[in-house]
């Protein structure tokens, strides 16, 4: 049986505490640091500056997360099939 979005969500809010730091977001979005970063200096990921390092609140993560897997199912329902 396949897991609904709500619920991995809230299995991502039973594993993380509140409060992030960049390498938990990093794990939880499957991807590196560096790329965390990156997003987050183009304005993609929400983030707090705590002195040189940036803290994260989880449920925004989560709701960023949700927003990317809904604008990835606009843009391929959207797409042109060939013909």
């Amino acid at each position: 049986m396949a897991l609904d979005f709500e619920q991995i969500l809230e299995a991502y809010r039973a594993q993380y505490p509140p409060t992030l730091n960049t390498a938990q977001v990093a794990e939880m979005v499957g991807s590196t640091a560096e790329v965390v970063r990156s997003k987050v200096s183009s304005g993609e990921i929400p983030a707090y500056r705590w002195g040189k390092n940036f803290r994260y609140f989880r449920d925004e993560v989560l709701d960023w997360l949700r927003h990317q897997a809904v604008q990835t199912a606009v843009a391929e329902v959207d797409e042109e099939i060939p013909a």
